[in-house]
């Protein structure tokens, strides 16, 4: 099965003992002098002064208070009756569906957990003119600007010449002809368009070792530009509301799926058609050791007391829990009705946030590369 790059990017550790559900960071900023000295010549004393002793620049910190707080939420299936099960075929391969089903689900559920994180904690751009952005501590917040371009090269050496002046070569994710390389997560579409922007960069893959990049199916990673290029399958989406209240936020998002209820007896989930034609998108550059994933330890006994352990990421188990209480909806006197439950906890912990980026460009609309059929004479 296919994984996510939210999934498989943050480190994950455990979130420290005793401590509460939260836990304060202390983050050092960029030091700074506010008062410069200029060099001092030395030279042998003539009894007038200390020659000993240098000019003295004071250094100053800058601290910023980051706080990690633990949620947790948990997942149910359908209620299944063992009696039901004696009639059903492929019963096994039936049961099977489901579980790969609530996969699916947990899945949607840690990326949108990582990349809603990485938003609220980055600096969140706008593609236009001016380049605006809203800082790490504005929370979700995007500039009330509606996004004018998509993401090109330009736009991309724009942001990696950020990154060199942030000094983050340090937390690149690997290294290319002793240049840096930083991650691209966005959608195929925009891959596919951001690749192609540029005619020189297309013939060096065209002329390089890597001269089937263009051809290998979406979703492959390459390595263009100092990027490495991953995907996400379903970023978010929005439209741009001008005639939006004072103190409402412009930017509406546009989920990527919606339920068909053509048929009330069996609703279905589909993509939603408004997702493909919204206006903008958000992408994200990527840094190693932009975040942690804090989790729960599973505590397995206390005292006298002991505990079912947990994993607390959303893996499955079958319960039949006897309930001989007629008036609860999960009454189950013989232990034949059962469900499949997942219990999901963790906590987001910022590390480098002044070099998380999420950017919001315009949606390009996919080029099917139509033409005409000829003209018969």
């Amino acid at each position: 099965m296919y994984s996510s790059p939210w999934i498989t990017l943050p480190t994950k550790e455990f979130f420290p003992d005793g401590m509460g559900s939260t836990i304060d960071n202390i983050m050092w900023e960029r030091p700074y002098v506010e008062s410069e000295n200029e060099w001092s010549a030395m030279d042998v004393n003539d009894g007038s002064g200390n020659t000993c002793i240098p000019p003295v620049d004071d250094v100053k910190f800058s601290q910023t208070l980051r706080r990690t707080q633990l949620y947790h939420k948990a997942v149910h299936s359908p209620y299944f009756c063992v009696t039901d099960l004696l009639y059903a075929g492929k019963r096994e391969s039936q049961m099977k569906a489901v579980e790969e089903g609530l996969g699916e689900i947990v899945k949607h559920y840690w990326i949108k957990w990582n990349r809603d994180g990485f938003t609220n904690w980055s600096r969140k751009y706008v593609v236009e003119p001016g380049m605006s952005y809203t800082d790490e501590s504005d929370g979700m917040t995007f500039p009330a600007t509606p996004a004018l371009g998509r993401f090109t090269p330009g736009v991309w050496d724009y942001f990696y010449n950020m990154l060199t002046l942030e000094q983050a070569a340090e937390h690149a994710l690997s290294t290319q002809n002793s240049r840096p390389v930083f991650g691209l997560m966005t959608d195929q579409l925009t891959m596919r368009n951001f690749m192609r922007g540029d005619d020189v960069i297309r013939e060096d893959f065209r002329n390089s070792s890597k001269s089937d990049s263009l051809l290998e199916p979406l979703g492959v990673s390459h390595t263009y530009n100092g990027a490495v290029l991953m995907l996400d399958e379903m970023p978010p989406r929005y439209n741009f509301n001008p005639d939006a209240d004072p103190g409402e936020d412009p930017w509406v998002s546009v989920p990527e799926y919606i339920l068909d209820e053509t048929d009330p007896a069996s609703p279905k989930k589909i993509v939603n058609p408004d997702w493909v034609t919204a206006e903008a998108q958000d992408s994200y550059i990527i840094v190693k050791n932009a975040w942690k994933l804090r989790v729960p330890k599973s505590i397995t006994s206390a005292s006298k007391a002991n505990f079912e352990a947990q994993s607390w990421m959303g893996d499955f188990k079958w319960q039949n829990v006897i309930n001989i209480d007629e008036s609860s909806s999960a009454y189950n006197p013989d232990g034949k009705l059962g469900r499949f439950r997942g219990v999901l906890a963790a906590g987001f912990e910022p590390l480098n946030p002044h070099i998380m980026i999420t950017v919001r460009h315009k949606v390009c609309p996919l080029d099917l590369g139509l033409v005409d059929c000829p003209v018969t004479p």
